[in-house]
């Protein structure tokens, strides 16, 4: 299995680093609806890169771990928890049943050659709640361009049916809920930001392209439960 790490820092003003944020916020925002009191919980975070949704869970309540197969990753993310290597090949198949309440997983499974023994894992590992966030392919594409946009790690992709399609017909899991982060239109939002500036840029991304666009977002945020027994 082949990841291309996301870089090991970021600055605010980065205009990827907020998307990868917000995508996070969105998705802990979706797993708090439903675990109402997260104290108690204990959250694996598989790839858990610098460690930003570790400090947001730890936050929020929950306890904390991650498994990264990068060693400067496990490194970030044991500032915020236990974090340790995994192998690549692993899948979590090393890991006790039921040896967690939430496994959370962010732009992650893409990168995966076998994303359904991930999740089938995944579902094993978690006693309760798998969280899952994708890249969308039906997010809203460049001028000019035929093919949805990928990442050059990116091995396969979804839009909100199939990934649905793999996680409850092919895993077993049950959807609690969906959600999406912001829609971004490449070619209008690139001249918004030039004209106006990043902050606007981002605001209207997030307040008028989301709200008009939802299916269109740049990822998508899907929450599973474990099927009792």
């Amino acid at each position: 299995m082949k990841v291309k790490h996301i870089p090991y820092d970021t600055k605010e003003e980065d205009n990827r680093s907020y998307h990868e944020h917000y995508w996070k916020v969105r998705a802990l925002q979706l797993l708090l609806k439903e675990v109402k009191d997260p104290h108690g919980f204990r959250l694996l975070d598989y790839g858990s890169g610098r460690g930003e949704f570790l400090l947001m869970a730890r936050d929020a309540g929950f306890e904390v771990s991650g498994v990264d197969v990068d060693e400067t990753c496990v490194e970030l993310s044991r500032r915020f928890g236990s974090a340790e290597l995994i192998d690549p090949e692993d899948y979590l198949e090393s890991f006790p049943t039921g040896n967690v309440d939430v496994i959370s997983s962010s732009h992650v499974l893409e990168h995966v050659e076998n994303p359904r023994r991930l999740l089938k894992n995944m579902r094993r590992v978690a006693r309760r709640y798998v969280l899952v966030t994708v890249p969308n392919l039906e997010r809203f594409r460049s001028l000019g361009s035929h093919d949805p946009w990928v990442n050059e790690g990116h091995l396969q992709g979804w839009d909100r049916e199939t990934l649905s399609n793999l996680a409850v017909r092919h895993c077993g899991l049950e959807l609690v809920g969906s959600s999406s982060d912001m829609t971004k239109i490449p070619s209008l939002s690139y001249r918004i930001g030039r004209l106006f500036g990043h902050d606007v840029e981002k605001a209207i991304n997030l307040k008028v392209f989301s709200r008009l666009w939802p299916r269109k977002s740049l990822s998508i945020i899907a929450l599973y439960k474990v099927p009792a027994g």
